[in-house]
């Protein structure tokens, strides 16, 4: 078995650009989505809030360009940011080739 790093080049991939889930063979893989999804309380939030958080999962290993796509217009905002930043994943294949992904996680909070 091939690690990510020593697949062969397959020059119908261009390397350089941000794939959507849709446009890859094998999407990118977080295996810590668990750890990341628990930010713990955040009181300053109404009752009910969500946060999406968009990022790219580089081919490299890197998380980078984290923003928030949906505002819970509290502390889960920040939660959310640095907490995909933490992320840890195999990279998304197109072609058995290991490329650079555009993703997103929704953290929500329900408070009692």
């Amino acid at each position: 078995m091939h690690s990510w790093k020593s697949l062969p080049q397959d020059p119908s991939v261009d390397q350089d650009i941000v794939y959507s889930e849709d446009e890859v063979d094998v999407r990118a893989n977080i295996l810590n989505l668990r750890d990341l999804m628990r930010l713990g309380p955040s009181p300053d939030c109404r009752n009910e809030a969500e946060v999406t958080v968009s990022m790219i999962l580089r081919k490299s290993g890197e998380v980078t360009d984290v923003r928030v796509i949906k505002s819970a217009k509290c502390s889960l905002d920040s939660k959310g940011t640095k907490s995909v930043k933490k992320a840890k994943f195999t990279p998304a294949k197109k072609n058995g080739v290991a490329v650079s992904q555009l993703s997103s996680i929704s953290f929500k909070q329900y408070l009692r």
